[in-house]
């Protein structure tokens, strides 16, 4: 299971939207910086106990936590799940 995501092109004059997929699917979110982007899913991510709620604040440079998560986690019925091992 897991799920990866799917970057926008790197041209910065053109932003594409992101990408979540997984066997459960996919998510689409509009387009917005990368910063915007991990702050979101470590919300998302806190919200659904996935991460601590003192995680850290994704940066430019650390936001491999809100990776990670992501990848062993699954979108299901409107809230992360932290995949079996």
């Amino acid at each position: 299971m897991g799920s990866q995501i799917l970057r926008p092109s790197k041209n910065k004059n053109h932003k594409d939207e992101w990408l979540i997929q997984g066997c459960w699917g996919e998510r689409k979110f509009d387009p917005m910086s990368k910063i915007d982007f991990y702050e979101l899913l470590r919300v998302e991510l806190v919200g659904s106990e996935v991460l601590p709620s003192d995680s850290r604040t994704p940066s430019n440079r650390h936001h491999r936590h809100v990776t990670q998560a992501i990848m062993h986690s699954s979108w299901i019925e409107n809230r992360w799940i932290l995949d079996e091992v």
